[in-house]
């Protein structure tokens, strides 16, 4: 069953970002689990950073190279801190130099099934995920984790929607925003705070983040004078994930490449 517009964009305070997917079958059986073999970190590592409630959240960082100061806020799809995250977080920092730091929402666990996914999504709730993210602007942009002089986001799926949040609740501190496939937050308070511009990455085949709501976001973005790009792909939820049965290679390929001449442009 499809969600509508409004109840796909409108996220309670036990919940956010794709909590109510979770309950819908289809969206579970489109996340088949594809464990990479054989990879470990060459260049990232785990780390501990203080949110803004005073705990402490895990991530993955990746240091920026020496002759850059911008660094991305990296967010995790359904299935929480894989190694798909991190080799992608390697990847990016490889490509662009930036500094990137894949925030785990999960509090460590990962799933092995989509039980397990649905439990751990579900259980994110809008305070936690915001004082995460909004814990992460701070440790990169004031220290003592970095202080850059450019801050982009990107997520992916459950983690597409709280790149969002991480733009709106950063402000003038975050300076691009990236969504592939996630649920943006449209709502007039929000989108009042958000300063970066966004670029979202947007498969036509999903029925989740589906042309009505793409186009709804689109409205509300024109009606607040913010700056939207949206790419679209002949493809389904979740092509841009080589773990995935629905990995289009050479979509995920012309998405990426998007991804970082929009960071060249405003990183």
């Amino acid at each position: 069953m499809l969600m509508s517009l409004m109840a796909a964009a409108v996220a309670d305070e036990e919940g956010c970002c794709f909590v109510e997917f979770a309950k819908d079958p289809e969206f579970l059986a489109m996340h088949p689990l594809k464990v990479l073999e054989n990879w470990t970190p060459t260049k990232g590592k785990m780390i501990e950073f203080e949110t803004t409630s005073g705990a402490k959240a895990k991530a993955f960082w990746a240091a920026p190279a020496k002759d850059s100061k911008s660094v991305v806020i990296m967010v995790h799809d359904f299935w929480g801190m894989t190694d798909n995250l991190k080799q992608t977080a390697e990847k990016l920092n490889e490509a662009s130099g930036y500094g990137v730091l894949a925030v785990d929402m999960y509090k460590g666990q990962v799933a092995k099934d989509t039980t397990e996914a649905r439990k751990h999504m579900q259980g994110v709730t809008r305070t936690y995920g915001e004082s995460v993210v909004a814990g992460a602007v701070k440790a990169l942009k004031t220290g003592p984790l970095f202080k850059a002089d450019k801050i982009g986001t990107i997520g992916y799926c459950f983690g597409g929607g709280w790149s969002h949040t991480t733009a709106i609740l950063g402000g003038q501190d975050v300076d691009a925003c990236v969504i592939y496939y996630g649920q943006p937050d449209i709502k007039d308070e929000s989108l009042t705070k958000l300063k970066a511009p966004v670029l979202m990455i947007w498969p036509t085949k999903d029925r989740w983040i589906n042309k009505q709501m793409v186009d709804g976001f689109k409205a509300a973005m024109k009606k607040h004078k913010k700056s939207l790009q949206v790419e679209a792909y002949d493809a389904d939820h979740a092509f841009a994930n080589p773990t995935n049965a629905r990995y289009n290679q050479k979509a995920g390929d012309d998405a990426w490449a998007k991804t970082l001449a929009f960071y060249k442009k405003h990183l």
